[in-house]
């Protein structure tokens, strides 16, 4: 059942490009974004956005250095984390 949860949620986002340099954007269908946060790999907070309450974010990620980072999503029915790659 797990299974079939998680693919119900990647049908409901998306997350492009990736790898980016520059922007990011976050889709979500059929759920509102409330907010969400960038990490890098030690765990520090990097970037962060709340009370958003729209299913479109474009995030600028143009200062960021180049390696690999997670953004946590959430939306009002969940969260939601994935990685992505800046160049």
């Amino acid at each position: 059942c797990n299974e079939i949860a998680e693919e119900n949620i990647d049908n409901k986002f998306s997350l492009f490009p990736n790898p980016s340099n520059d922007r990011i954007h976050l889709n979500f269908y059929g759920s509102i974004i409330s907010g969400w946060k960038i990490f890098d790999l030690t765990g520090k907070e990097i970037k962060s956005a709340e009370n958003l309450l729209r299913d479109y974010s474009e995030i600028d990620i143009s200062s960021f250095p180049k390696g690999i980072y997670l953004i946590r999503m959430l939306s009002i029915n969940f969260e939601y984390i994935q990685h992505f790659i800046k160049e």
